[in-house]
């Protein structure tokens, strides 16, 4: 079928039931397009799509964690891409033995491999990795570098030693135990233990070696045996060095002896969710004091921890439904190390405070103290010191202020818990970007470090924290609880937001004391999760629906940040760095409470920017064959349908590339000129509705052209209108303002301009009252021709020898006009005949009557008359005078028909031997 078969279709059948088929086709079109798009551009080849190899021992509990926190990082990624049903990675599982990297060489599809826990395989599996450059990421500690394979893992004699000193010159622990699980891997974890109390010349008083090879028996029977050499202990603490399966049984063990109130140490199995979880089904009934005061190291806590962490363990407790441990976070940070070394950059932000070292990376060590069942830092942590630090150590030794810990000086840091309770947000300025919000604030700590003294990074005003509302002292823990009232600056972090999304809370620092010295957490006791947070500022009503947001998360963060030491003397020389402190974040994200953006997925909106494409280039395609009224009411109708449409998807799709791309004010005019367009799309709208609907309706009906001044008046009305939207709705300018700007502005042009505006408004008059249209035939004082336009400023005309002539709008108003058109009974003629008295009328009046009828007769005039006025003296003269009056069409030239009646007049007199007497009068 060609394009005339389908014209010919069209005329021929019904319009509506034309124009439903068009709407028929632009859904299938559109929809064919959407689906080429979806599976060549937006989706990827499921048979070509890149993996990640997990590579874990079947029989590894700890794997599951890892493996899970693999999964989060993938998904959180191909989540990211923002795209329908597009993956950029996927995850395969492989069991760890010798032949599984030959297995992987082969799958030409792996671009990176995470895992192996057993460092020989490791060993044996590398060259060959290497040698086809897939990157490698294990958790594990490799005690020779690999190449390609980068370390995240713990080095298990630093591990051990750290402990040990923790336990030696923090707790001053002087009796100690050690129970550890047989296997060279718990061997490395003991033997530098034993070191570091040799140093200290305070020898381990035992060591119990237990067998996890045995059967469940032969293991209870060890426990017991242990369990009988302790009863006669009193003080001391004991270090438990195994897996966490066996670690829960041996603690449960020790906590059943009758009256031992030894304090257990223990290496990082013991900060993971499978140790944890073991303690739950030892003593399902009393599990909080099985682990309570256990102290642990551990490479992630997550009171410290920063925002991207507190993001992924909220994200890891909404999929697997318990909080995540450090060995899902080794997971999560592998893989974000394998793709960086796949993709030259990270993807996503890094969750561990990671240092490279050489090939590998190393990962400060924390430690951790159970309360209960959870797991908090400790009071004091251990800090390095830079290598590079121009620093006095003996003193800062001998002032017990630093220690020296695998190989390095470490800074004895307190600990300060900090906990917020949001009571209210209100007085919002999404202009300025501020908010007042009333909270409570509390510390909770040991010592005279005065962690009330901080410096508000996001507060308009500075304050003081001066009295508390509330304070305790219980033993040697502190408790200050102070009221906040202030104005804060809203998103005054980079937390991950979308555009319309704010962020409320607060970030500080001590206004003294670095990180050397204090170290603010999140107090995960007081404040449990992000959930609560989130719950508590819900049920308190903190943030009103009127604001039209609600709370969408909340979140507490720890986080390292460098600052100038603008040459105070506490910083200069002190240890040769940028003095660093720690810095709490409390956060809350805003969403508007009803968002289209937040109702459709990002990925529908490339398939509504096609339908609105479509429907809008058939409307601009039915215009160009102009089919009649009919088609250019549909063709406006398909406008206001796709034009909508095609704004607030390329709009939306262009705002969130900006504000993940550009910088905040470049995104700002973004949304200012994306908000902009929808009201002058609508003015567009009106003003093509308004000359097709009503100006092309009048001229078709009408007869005649609709003067360009109206159309320029009304369209200028109608834009004026949409950027009145823009001015107050888009630049949140008051209507009042604006009418007062407007009036001021109009005054001052209106001076400079009053002529033109006198034209303009004198051109609105003349079509209003019609007293001429286009195309008639006036006389304007001596200007006489043919109305040819009535612009906004003047009326042209062109005269009858073909002059276009201009004239003011208010020049003719205000002139003696004549309209030889607008003639409704025809133009109207008389003329006067002059002849001797002595002839009688009754001889004259018949042929003045005869002409008169003649000339009616052709010229289809009507009304005629003939008077007899008498004898009349003109200049001295006496004379008959006759008048004959009558109507012509004004089709008809005036001139012409009274030069034929008078030429007839005449011939008619010559022929009966009456003299015409010419008179100096017109006649």
């Amino acid at each position: 079928m060609n394009i005339k078969n389908i014209i010919d279709f069209i005329y021929k059948t019904n319009k509506w039931t034309t124009f439903f088929i068009m709407l028929l086709i632009i859904v299938f079109v559109s929809t064919l397009i959407s689906v080429i798009t979806n599976v060549a551009v937006m989706q990827d080849d499921a048979q070509t799509r890149p993996q990640i190899a997990v590579v874990m021992p079947s029989n590894n509990a700890l794997s599951k964690e890892f493996k899970q926190g693999v999964n989060l990082y993938i998904e959180s990624l191909n989540r990211n891409a923002q795209q329908e049903g597009r993956r950029l990675y996927e995850l395969v599982e492989i069991d760890e033995k010798p032949s599984a990297a030959q297995q992987i060489v082969e799958n030409k599809r792996i671009v990176g491999v995470l895992g192996y826990f057993n460092e020989q395989i490791l060993s044996a599996s590398a060259p060959t990795f290497a040698q086809y450059h897939i990157p490698v990421v294990t958790p594990i500690f490799i005690s020779e570098p690999l190449a390609g394979v980068t370390s995240l893992g713990f080095n298990p004699k630093e591990e051990s030693r750290f402990i040990a000193n923790y336990a030696r010159n923090i707790k001053q622990q002087r009796v100690l135990y050690i129970i550890r699980e047989s296997s060279p891997e718990f061997e490395k974890l003991t033997d530098p233990f034993y070191e570091i109390y040799s140093y200290f010349e305070t020898p381990i008083k035992k060591t119990w070696t237990i067998d996890n090879s045995k059967s469940d028996d032969n293991i209870t029977k060890q426990l017991e045996e242990i369990a009988e050499n302790l009863k006669n202990v009193y003080i001391g603490g004991v270090y438990v060095a195994a897996s966490p399966e066996l670690s829960a049984k041996i603690i449960k063990k020790i906590r059943s002896i009758d009256k031992l109130t030894l304090d257990i140490y223990g290496p990082s199995q013991l900060s993971t969710y499978l140790f944890s979880h073991n303690a739950r089904n030892e003593t399902p009934n009393d599990s909080l004091a099985l682990t309570h005061g256990i102290i642990t190291t551990s490479p992630l806590l997550f009171d410290t921890a920063n925002e991207q962490a507190q993001y992924f363990q909220a994200e890891y407790l909404k999929l697997y439904n318990h909080s995540a441990d450090w060995m899902a976070a080794f997971g999560y940070e592998s893989t974000n190390t394998a793709i960086t070394k796949i993709v030259g950059k990270s993807p996503l932000k890094s969750i561990l405070n990671m240092e490279k070292v050489g090939d590998n990376i190393q990962i400060p060590i924390h430690v951790g103290k159970y309360i209960g069942n959870r797991l908090i830092s400790a009071p004091i942590q251990l800090l390095p010191i830079s290598r590079e630090a121009n620093f006095n150590y003996i003193e800062a030794l001998r002032q017990g202020r630093v220690l020296y810990v695998n190989d390095r000086f470490m800074f004895k840091t307190n600990v300060v818990y900090v906990g917020v309770t949001v009571n209210d947000i209100n007085n919002i300025d999404f202009n300025k970007e501020t908010a007042q919000i009333d909270l409570m604030i509390w510390f909770r700590y040991s010592g005279n470090s005065e962690p009330q003294n901080i410096k508000i990074d996001n507060i308009v005003e500075p304050i003081k924290l001066d009295s508390p509302v509330e304070s305790e002292e219980i033993e040697d823990v502190i408790y200050r609880r102070y009221h906040i009232k202030q104005t804060f600056k809203l998103n005054f972090t980079n937390a991950k937001r979308a555009y319309g999304q704010h962020i409320a809370g607060l970030s500080f620092r001590h206004g003294k004391l670095n990180l050397n010295n204090l170290m603010y957490v999140v107090d995960i006791l007081g404040m449990p999760n992000n959930k609560d947070f989130l719950e508590n500022a819900i049920k308190s009503k903190a943030l009103s629906p009127e604001t039209g947001f609600n709370i969408e998360n909340t979140w507490g963060a720890q986080d390292i940040v460098f600052e100038n030491s603008d040459g105070e003397p506490r910083y200069v020389n002190l240890t040769g760095e940028q003095p660093s402190f720690s810095k709490i974040t409390f956060g809350m994200l805003l969403k508007p409470t009803s968002s289209m953006h937040d109702t459709i997925p990002n990925d529908y909106f490339i398939y509504i920017a096609i339908f609105g494409i479509i429907g809008s280039v058939i409307a601009v395609l039915l215009d160009f064959h102009r089919w009649g009224r009919f088609w250019a009411l549909q063709s406006w109708v398909l406008r206001a349908m796709f034009w909508p449409l095609m704004l607030f998807s390329l709009g939306n799709m262009t705002i969130d590339w900006a504000f993940n791309h550009v910088t905040l004010i470049y995104t700002h005019i973004i949304v200012i000129i994306y908000e902009s367009l929808w009201w002058l799309i609508a003015a567009k709208l009106v003003n093509l509705g308004v000359n097709r609907f009503i100006w092309d309706v009048l001229t078709l009906h009408g007869n005649s052209k609709i003067p360009n001044v109206i159309k320029l008046f009304i369209t200028i009305l109608i834009y004026a209108c949409g950027f009145s939207g823009v001015v107050v709705f888009v630049f949140n300018q008051s209507p009042t303002s604006l009418l007062a700007t407007s009036g001021v502005l109009a005054m001052v042009i209106g001076m400079a301009i009053k002529d033109v505006i006198a034209n303009v408004f004198s051109g609105i008059i003349l079509n209003f009252e019609r007293q001429f249209t286009v195309g008639d035939k006036i006389k304007i004082n001596n200007v006489m021709g043919t109305v040819k336009d009535i612009t906004w400023r003047t009326t042209r005309i062109e005269s009858e020898d073909g002059h276009m002539i201009s004239l003011a709008n208010r020049k003719v108003t205000e002139a003696f006009m004549e309209n030889f058109s607008n003639v409704p009974s025809g133009i109207s003629i008389e003329a006067h005949f002059y002849t001797i008295t002595s002839i009688n009328p009754d001889v004259v009046m018949p042929i003045i009557t005869n002409a008169l009828s003649q000339i009616c007769e052709e010229f289809e005039g009507d009304s005629a008359k003939v008077n007899y006025k008498g004898t009349i003296n003109i200049n001295g003269d006496w004379m008959s005078d006759y008048v004959a009056s009558y109507r012509i069409p004004v089709t008809v030239s005036k001139s012409f028909v009274k030069e034929k009646f008078l030429l007839t007049i005449r011939q008619d007199f010559l022929a009966k031997n009456i003299p015409l007497i010419p008179v100096n009068r017109p006649v």
